[in-house]
C-alpha cells in the first residue's frame, strides 16, 4: 500500500516540478518576446497548486480503501485529472496570448 502511494507521490511530484518550472521560466520568456504583460499568472499559480491539492484529495478519498487497487485507481484518476487540467491550461494560455510577430 505504501509503495503505491509513494509511486504516485513521485508522479505528482513530477507534475509539480513541471508547474514550478513554468512559473519560474515562462515570465522571463514572455518578457524576452516582448509580451511580458500577457503572462498568464492565474494559470501558472493554479498549475502549482493543483498537483498537491489533487494528491491530498485523492489520499483523503482513498483513506478507507482496504484494497490496493482501489486506492491506486483513485490516485490514477486524480493524476489524470491533474495532467488534463495542466494541458487545458497550456491550450488556454496559447489561445489568449497575443500574436507574436
Amino acid at each position: 500500500m505504501i509503495a503505491v502511494v509513494l509511486a504516485f507521490a513521485l508522479l505528482f511530484g513530477l507534475a509539480e516540478f513541471t508547474a514550478i518550472s513554468n512559473l519560474l521560466v515562462l515570465p522571463a520568456y514572455y518578457e524576452l518576446l516582448g509580451i511580458g504583460a500577457a503572462t498568464p499568472w492565474p494559470l501558472l499559480v493554479a498549475g502549482v497548486v493543483i498537483p498537491p491539492l489533487f494528491f491530498g484529495l485523492a489520499l483523503l478519498a482513498g483513506r478507507r480503501c482496504v484494497a490496493v487497487f482501489d486506492r491506486a485507481l483513485i490516485l490514477a484518476v486524480a493524476l489524470a485529472a491533474t495532467h488534463a487540467l495542466a494541458l487545458s491550461a497550456v491550450s488556454f494560455a496559447s489561445a489568449i496570448q497575443p500574436a507574436i510577430g
